[in-house]
């Protein structure tokens, strides 16, 4: 605040010339340091100073995160003013708040959540920069429960925390394992070829095409229907007259 040019003498940087202490008065101000969390307003030290009004200047104040210190003089019929007080503003607390969610294992999560804490009408868009972001790091294909966190946000005066429920806001339940859709067609083998036997039909996924030979080969039309993702297809064999132009279905 201010510096001693010499023993006799005070001045106060800034404000004054030199002044002789011996026509001032000693003041005391240390010890009014004061830490406190940012609430969006401009918050200042408070001092209990004479009722002279010979004490000029301004006590440390701040709005934003951050330290500050007063600049505090007097004059040469005032005060010799002692005092290293400083005004400390910590970062106010956001929460990540996760929304609980319940999806099927395999299937895509909506992670989605907000941010709780601001102050003094602030928002996400007056007080944050970054994008808001929802993850998890739990197996979406594993029946459990698992978390959600946000992250991507950053702030000039709030940290961030995640709240307590996010630890277990997702959980994975068992899909029910799809139904296949049946369809039976005719395979067409040559005459004279015995039909494979009962256990022997084929059982096939629609997703693959037919890539076996002989009979079987003119399925490939079938097993690409695109109806369902589920469905399979049974090949019964039936024979056919090579002589004859047979079509898919093992009929002339």
């Amino acid at each position: 605040m201010g510096s001693e040019m010499c023993i006799r003498d005070r001045i106060y940087e800034g404000h004054t010339s030199p002044l002789l202490r011996s026509f001032m008065t000693q003041l005391d101000l240390t010890g009014n340091s004061s830490t406190t969390t940012y609430n969006g307003t401009t918050q200042s030290i408070a001092y209990t100073l004479p009722a002279d009004n010979l004490v000029k200047g301004t006590a440390a104040s701040g709005k934003n995160v951050g330290t500050y210190t007063s600049d505090l003089y007097s004059s040469q019929q005032g005060y010799d003013i002692k005092d290293d007080s400083v005004l400390t503003i910590d970062k106010a607390t956001l929460t990540y708040v996760a929304t609980p969610n319940t999806m099927t294992a395999g299937t895509t999560p909506n992670l989605t959540g907000n941010v709780t804490g601001f102050v003094a009408g602030e928002s996400l868009a007056s007080a944050t920069t970054g994008g808001l972001l929802w993850n998890t790091a739990g197996n979406t294909t594993q029946p459990g429960t698992y978390d959600i966190t946000g992250s991507g946000l950053s702030a000039l005066n709030y940290d961030f925390v995640q709240a307590p429920v996010n630890a277990t806001a997702l959980t994975v339940q068992a899909g029910s394992i799809p139904q296949p859709i049946l369809t039976t067609v005719n395979s067409a083998l040559p005459s004279g070829t015995p039909a494979p036997t009962q256990t022997q039909v084929t059982t096939i996924d629609v997703n693959n095409p037919l890539t076996a030979s002989g009979g079987e080969e003119g399925e490939s039309g079938f097993i690409n229907d695109p109806q369902s993702q589920s469905q399979v297809i049974d090949i019964v064999y039936n024979s056919c007259d090579p002589s004859k132009d047979c079509d898919k279905d093992g009929t002339p």
